[in-house]
């Protein structure tokens, strides 16, 4: 065993040489390839060559070698391509061993931009020495990449080298050289620099003093303030262009703080120079106690032009010590500064404030009274809203009102019981003020005292109503809404009261209030009836419809049955469960109650928004009552451009007189419409109707697709709501079953149902597109399934439906990923003619049609 072990050792030692060896040799044949590489070649050898570097990377004897094995195409007469590739994989692996290959490049100018991104990847001290020994004898433009990389290196023992090309005849030269100093920031190289910079002038002294900043930022980073202040200073003093001088201002902010104030103050006091905006903006960052109270007492030395600079830096820097200079320039007579210290003052002021501002608020006019507002509003700190509330006792109608307002702005909480009080103010501009603070800020809990203030808010109780409700109206459950009302409601046995409540309770809803309501109906007392058959006239549902039917036929007062009649035909046309045939028999029960043109609009006015068959043919005897003949023209078109697919030949009998005959141009128009889109509709099958839309949380519309939702289930498919499809949403395509239009959203399904009337068994072919996926039942068997994302067109899945004789139903589920969404389907023979011999209907009008031969 000891003998085999020894033998496997030494055969994967072996091993291991020839893939050594193997891999020797595959680098030395990439090498050769390389050499002779031009760009737009075949890049499989730089390909080959990458990756044997970026595996040499991990390991430092590896990284050594392919570096030696790279550098020799460096000193080849490889080609220029090849040297260049190089470079850019040396950058990655080069050491000191690649030096003198790399240095040696220098001298050719195409080649040394290369070889310095190299060069400045090494660290250590011989790159710096062979680029100062390359330095002179480099070509002009080489040399300057020498210097950046000396720069980039910090080397200090090249400042003498550079400092000689400070006065280089060549500016592109000089100022490399002074870009390398500022960054080296040496001691000797920033004499260098000072020296060089006394005497000169134009982009030479700019670019001087560009690096003698950059000098000092250094040295303040590497924690010598001292000696950076020194340079900051002497620029400041000596600054011949704005671009040096602004940035000698920032260094002396930066390090000087509270020092500084005095030249940034000088700065700032120097109108129409451009160190003045400059001087302005540092101030706002000037640390140190006492600098705003500095510059308060300054601001009155200063021209309105720095004044206006200074305010708005005092306003930036947040500090109350500031308010009373603000407050003295808030009086001012020059109407930019007053406007300008107003503004401020809303950002820095405190307590103290208030009633300068307060004052401005109440007695000035137009900018000023808003800014001061606005100030007034934006106040922090503690004590604002308390001072508030305590001038508020002593003050006029008038400032009582800039109070309320500010309180409201400011959302102060505290001050709702001195606003409620308010509400009930002799005054009717305070009470108004309250309450409109109040409507808007007034929270559930605050409900009780409005309300019981309500019956002594003088000339302001219909303004108090109003924010009552709209109080009531943000809570989130609809039965706590009502709570307080119902409470006040309850502990009052005052008519007036009890007729003013009711029409809050009213507009506020909810199950609750309408028990109330329609008990209220039998109240003994008239104004309490009256004012609950409003609200329940105008409530958004059509729930209280029995009860409005009941007061048109029993009340002998013609006013509420007026009120009464017109709530209820309101309602008629509201979205319901009722069948189109319980809507027609609704209509033909409420029929001989109509008495005079007026309510016979309303009928119609509802019936037009009802597309139905039964609906239509309603509204279709109207055409021959003069009175309202207009209007039946506009119901019987609007319920046919719904009915116009489900019923094209009904709706075609009762447009086409209208489209001739009627003596509105528009509305011969408008059936004229209708009609040429029946014509459009071609063979496509337009008598659907739709379920809902459904979704879960989570689910894509892809997962929708198998979840079976209300209209796949029998159990509860009777329960679902069906809505009739209208046609023609899109013009271009007319057949589209358009769900976009219907119900919107992403991520949803819904249901498309139509019945189709067959003499004989027989088999027939639905051509199919859908937008998105679709699934097919017929007769309650899935006869398609195609889960997919698509925009609809014509005929994209081929069904083949049994259909037997007399009624088949059909279900089709659509699902909605996003944008488009919808349907088109015609009906087809198995060689692709026309399927004739069938009658396409809406299920919930199949009773009106023949079984009959079609």
């Amino acid at each position: 065993m000891k003998v085999f072990n020894s033998f496997g050792l030494i055969g994967l030692i072996a091993l291991s040489f020839c893939g050594s060896a193997n891999a020797q040799g595959e680098r030395a044949a990439s090498l050769e390839r390389l050499k002779t590489y031009r760009f737009g070649g075949d890049q499989a050898v730089l390909n080959s060559v990458s990756q044997w570097v970026n595996a040499a990377r991990g390991n430092a004897e590896n990284r050594r070698g392919a570096a030696r094995d790279l550098a020799t195409i460096l000193t080849s007469d490889a080609s220029f391509d090849a040297k260049q590739f190089a470079c850019r994989e040396l950058v990655l692996i080069a050491g000191d061993e690649q030096v003198a290959a790399l240095t040696a490049l220098l001298g050719d100018e195409a080649l040394a931009h290369y070889a310095l991104l190299v060069l400045a990847r090494i660290p250590g001290p011989i790159v710096n020495e062979a680029l100062r020994r390359e330095l002179p004898r480099a070509a002009p433009r080489t040399q300057i990449g020498i210097m950046e990389t000396l720069g980039a290196k910090g080397d200090s023992e090249s400042v003498a080298l550079l400092a000689g090309k400070l006065d280089n005849a060549d500016a592109n030269i000089a100022e490399a050289a002074a870009s390398a100093l500022g960054k080296i920031g040496t001691s000797p190289a920033v004499t260098a620099l000072l020296k060089a910079y006394a005497p000169s002038a134009g982009e030479r002294r700019l670019a001087y003093g560009r690096a003698l900043l950059e000098s000092a930022e250094r040295l303040r980073v590497a924690g010598d303030a001292t000696a950076a202040l020194a340079i900051y200073e002497f620029l400041d003093r000596n600054a011949a262009t704005p671009q040096i001088g602004a940035g000698a201002l920032r260094g002396l902010a930066g390090i000087g703080g509270i020092k500084a104030l005095p030249r940034l103050l000088d700065a700032l006091g120097k109108d129409d120079s451009p160190m003045q905006p400059i001087a302005a903006n540092l101030l706002r960052e000037v640390a140190g106690a006492g600098v705003t109270a500095r510059l308060g007492e300054r601001l009155p030395q200063l021209s309105p032009k720095a004044q206006l600079l200074l305010i708005a830096a005092l306003g930036d820097r947040g500090d109350s010590a500031a308010v009373p200079a603000l407050a003295a320039m808030a009086r001012s007579t020059d109407s930019a500064l007053k406007m300008a210290a107003l503004n401020a003052l809303g950002a820095v002021g405190d307590v103290s404030t208030v009633p300068l501002l307060l004052q401005i608020a109440g007695g000035a006019v137009g900018e000023s009274r808003t800014a001061a507002r606005a100030g007034l509003a934006r106040l922090r700190g503690t004590g604002v809203d308390e001072k508030l509330l305590a001038l508020w006792t002593k003050a006029e109608p008038a400032t009582q009102v800039e109070i309320i307002n500010t309180l409201g702005q400011r959302r102060a909480e505290t001050a709702v019981p001195r606003l409620v009080e308010a509400a009930r103010s002799p005054q009717p501009e305070v009470g108004a003020a309250a309450i409109r603070v109040l409507r808007d800020m007034g929270r559930a809990q605050d409900l009780p005292a409005l309300l019981a203030a309500l019956p002594t808010a003088q000339n302001n109780r219909a303004a108090l109503a109003n924010a009552i409700t709209e109080i009531a109206r943000r809570g989130s459950d609809e039965n706590q809404r009502t709570q307080a009302i119902l409470a006040r409601l309850k502990a009052t046995s005052a008519a007036p009261e009890r007729a003013e409540l009711i029409p809050i309770l009213g507009k506020v809803g909810g199950p609750e209030a309408l028990k109330i309501l329609r008990a209220a109906l039998g109240d003994a007392v008239p104004d309490v009836r009256l004012a609950a058959l409003r609200q329940l006239a105008e409530w958004p549902g059509d729930e209280p419809m029995s009860d409005l039917l009941r007061v048109v036929r029993a009340t002998p007062d013609e006013k509420q049955r007026a009120i009464a009649l017109r709530g209820y035909l309101g309602m008629l046309g509201m979205a319901s469960q009722r069948s189109p045939e319980e809507t027609q028999a609704v209509y033909r029960e409420v029929l001989p109650l109509v008495k005079n043109a007026a309510e016979k609009r309303l009928l119609l006015s509802g019936l037009a928004k009802l597309p139905s068959l039964p609906a239509l043919q309603f509204a279709m005897p109207f055409l021959a009552d003069a009175e309202v003949r207009g209007d039946a023209e506009i119901a019987v078109v609007e319920i046919g451009r719904g009915t116009a697919g489900a019923w094209r030949e009904k709706t075609r009998g009762a447009l086409e007189p209208i489209a001739k005959i009627s003596a509105d141009e528009n509305m011969r128009t408008r059936a004229t419409e209708v009609l040429n889109l029946i014509d459009k509709f071609g063979d496509f099958a337009t008598a659907w109707e739709a379920s809902p839309a459904y979704e879960r949380e989570g689910a894509t519309c892809e997962q929708l697709f198998d979840i079976a939702f209300a209209p796949e289930e029998p159990a509860k498919a009777k329960q679902v709501a069906w809505r009739l499809i209208p046609m023609g949403t899109m013009p271009a395509q007319p057949w589209l079953l358009d769900l976009l239009a219907l119900w919107g959203g992403e991520q949803r399904v819904a249901y498309l149902r139509t019945a189709v009337w067959s003499k004989e068994a027989r088999e027939v072919v639905l051509g199919l597109g859908s937008d998105d996926g679709a699934k097919l039942w017929c007769n309650g068997q899935i006869v398609l399934s195609n889960n997919v994302q698509r925009a609809v067109a014509e005929g994209q899945d081929k069904a083949k439906l049994p259909l037997k004789a007399g009624w088949n139903q059909l279900l089709l589920k659509v699902t909605q990923n996003n944008q488009g969404w919808g349907a088109c389907a015609r009906f087809a023979n198995a060689d692709g003619t026309a399927a004739t011999g069938l009658l396409n209907v809406i299920p919930s009008g199949m009773d009106a049609v023949s079984t009959g031969a079609p």
